[in-house]
């Protein structure tokens, strides 16, 4: 699949639409004092939208491929650039929102947490979230107006 950075900035409205409608479903699941490790974090616009409503994590690292995704970077985040992302720490919470399909092993996500994986992928690629079916799935539906997204949230 190709993926262009280009178009990118025109997503905002409708990322912070999905944003606005995961809340209610997650927030009973997220705690300040979490470590996130989020794949794909782009201009980390869902940690942005989690901060205007008072959760603002413990440790945040961000993956991405594309140093102009990250631009401009948000202060209290660990950002990497790299498209082989690998590390043998667990975190509290994975997000992966709207990115699973682009990662060339996305269980591997499962791997890197200790509790919590957020994924999140657009309804033309859902079936990818198959991979997922043999876990403990806390929380799972649709979200967003303008571009329908199926989230699921699995515990670890």
């Amino acid at each position: 699949m190709v993926f262009s950075t280009a178009i990118y900035k025109s997503w905002e409205k409708k990322q912070c639409q999905k944003y606005e409608a995961l809340y209610p479903q997650i927030k009973g699941y997220l705690k300040k004092s979490f470590s996130v490790l989020d794949m794909g974090i782009g201009k980390a616009w869902l940690e942005s939208s989690l901060e205007k409503k008072g959760l603002k994590f413990k440790e945040v690292i961000g993956i991405d491929v594309d140093e102009a995704m990250i631009r401009p970077q948000k202060k209290d985040i660990t950002y990497f650039i790299t498209n082989e992302f690998m590390t043998a720490r667990k975190f509290d919470l994975v997000i992966c929102f709207d990115t699973l399909h682009l990662l060339p092993e996305p269980k591997r996500l499962l791997e890197y947490s200790k509790n919590l994986v957020l994924v999140s992928l657009p309804k033309a690629f859902e079936s990818q979230l198959e991979v997922f079916r043999d876990q403990k799935i806390l929380e799972e539906g649709d979200i967003g107006e303008e571009e329908k997204d199926h989230f699921l949230l699995i515990r670890v």
